[in-house]
């Protein structure tokens, strides 16, 4: 549920704290600690951007990151510390054994005077007592990187789905119900 990427600030953090961080909420409210039964600790020190998305499109939310790796290597003898990016996977195999659907909007010759990529249209899955949103987004900002244009939303063990509702980016808000 949560993604945080906490970096080097010597002077803010202690030794083991500039990690990825990954948090799960459980049905209390609270947020737990799993990154630890998902890959090891120290492969993920120093996360500071991270773009979450369905990369192997298996319906589940993987993890794009990059992070900063220190080592001190030998040079002509002498140890020397070097500092550089390392770019990282963090798949996520827990959510396999549940369902998904995915959503990408197409060109609906319907909808009028809405960008092409239909960015800021919202999107609504409407399964059980479930609601989820997702908005068409582009870039975020600052070390953020592009969204996908293909919404996943899981819906764990349900096999069906009630109703898909898109709200287009338009002025008169043109919606579609798919049931």
């Amino acid at each position: 549920d949560i993604a945080l990427g906490q970096n080097s600030y010597p002077s803010a953090n202690i030794y083991g704290q500039e990690r990825l961080y990954l948090l799960l909420q459980d049905e209390l409210g609270i947020f737990n600690e799993v990154l630890p039964s998902v890959t090891k600790l120290d492969t993920l020190k120093e996360a500071h951007s991270m773009e979450p998305a369905d990369f192997d499109m298996d319906g589940d939310q993987d993890l794009f990151l990059s992070r900063i790796v220190r080592e001190t290597i030998m040079e002509n003898g002498e140890p020397k510390n070097i500092t550089y990016n390392a770019i990282e996977l963090v798949e996520n195999k827990k959510a396999e054994e549940n369902n998904f659907v995915q959503v990408k909007l197409v060109k609906n010759s319907t909808i009028k005077n809405a960008n092409a990529a239909y960015i800021g249209a919202k999107i609504f899955v409407y399964s059980g007592a479930s609601t989820q949103k997702q908005e068409i987004q582009s870039g975020l900002g600052h070390f953020a990187g592009m969204q996908p244009f293909t919404k996943t939303f899981g819906i764990g063990q349900q096999t069906s789905i009630d109703s898909i509702v898109v709200i287009y980016p338009n002025k008169d808000q043109d919606r579609l119900v798919i049931y």
